[in-house]
């Protein structure tokens, strides 16, 4: 899995530094083994990020200084007065030279413009509004002609577009996707790279 965008940017500051130790403990109750983007029911955004860092030049406080205040100008960008993104835990294990952090963004926009891609989540309709068009999914699971509902009720189930090569997490069951992702038993969706969008469709 390829590095978060998010820490590759904090990284991009760091230069020749040496590893230190633990920078805080995550208070987050998900416990991710990769990187995950988790979409909440009010099409809020988190990011659980898990990073191997295998460089010795990698100082954990730095990163997390780093990160702390690219997220402070992206905010102080922002019109509302509300934390667009924040970053609410962040831990650095020396041992392993795992990083764990998580990070809060206020709506899929804000994810969208601080990772520089397309990221997109909401009715299938509203995609529609937004320019977003696709062909023929792969269906998963079982789901009945009752369950999928007519083409209005379709318009109105739930979609995640993106551009990340990523995993994803959603509030509700996974009914269909792009041929480049498929999903495991828990319901994560894994999305490989592909040259233009994902699609996850669940209600």
């Amino acid at each position: 899995m390829k590095k978060s965008k998010m820490l590759m940017i904090a990284c991009a500051f760091i230069l020749m530094m040496t590893a230190c130790g633990n920078s805080g403990a995550l208070s987050s109750k998900k416990d991710f083994t990769q990187t995950t983007v988790s979409i909440g029911k009010k099409q809020d955004v988190t990011e659980y990020i898990v990073e191997k860092l295998d460089k010795d030049y990698y100082d954990a406080d730095e990163l997390k200084q780093e990160m702390e205040e690219t997220v402070a100008d992206y905010n102080a960008k922002q019109d509302s007065d509300s934390e667009a993104v924040s970053l609410k835990d962040f831990d650095y294990d020396a041992e392993t030279q795992v990083l764990k952090a998580r990070m809060v963004y206020r709506t899929y926009r804000d994810y969208a413009s601080i990772h520089n891609c397309d990221f997109f989540v909401g009715t299938i309709s509203e995609a529609g509004q937004n320019g977003y068009e696709w062909g023929d999914l792969k269906e998963v699971g079982t789901q009945s002609s009752d369950e999928k509902g007519s083409d209005e009720d379709k318009s109105e189930q739930m979609v995640v577009i993106c551009s990340e090569a990523v995993d994803v997490e959603v509030p509700g069951s996974v009914w269909y996707l792009s041929d480049n992702a498929s999903v495991d038993a828990s319901g994560i969706v894994t999305v490989g790279q592909s040259d233009g969008y994902s699609v996850i469709i669940y209600k």
